[in-house]
């Protein structure tokens, strides 16, 4: 059962390869609201979350922190976190280009039926 909220789910079906739900917003609660209700109604959903952290040991100042979750065979949901700094000329710039890198690995890794990580 598709959950009332997320309209936009049947609009990331039709699409070839691996579908794609974009969520935005700068309230975390909502977010991750969200993203539960999509991994509850589609239980083979793939989030990508982005946090920025203060760091002044770069240039920029900024670290980026890119959460992956997937589901399980078991149906619990995983996440990998990695970051790294804010090293182009902005925040919409670095996660355009990382989204772009991370959805590549997961396709590519979809397409020979192993998990990504």
């Amino acid at each position: 059962m598709v959950h009332p909220v997320l309209q936009s789910l049947g609009n990331a079906e039709r699409g070839a390869g691996v579908p794609v739900v974009l969520l935005t917003g700068v309230d975390r609660l909502n977010l991750d609201a969200v993203a539960f209700s999509l991994a509850d109604s589609c239980p083979s959903v793939c989030s990508i979350a982005y946090d920025v952290r203060p760091n002044a040991a770069i240039e920029s100042g900024l670290d980026i922190i890119r959460t992956v979750a997937r589901s399980r065979a078991d149906g619990l949901m995983f996440g990998e976190s990695e970051s790294f700094g804010l090293e182009e000329c902005c925040m919409s710039c670095t996660v355009k280009h990382d989204v772009g890198r991370v959805l590549k690995t997961i396709c590519s890794a979809s397409a020979m039926g192993v998990g990504v990580g």
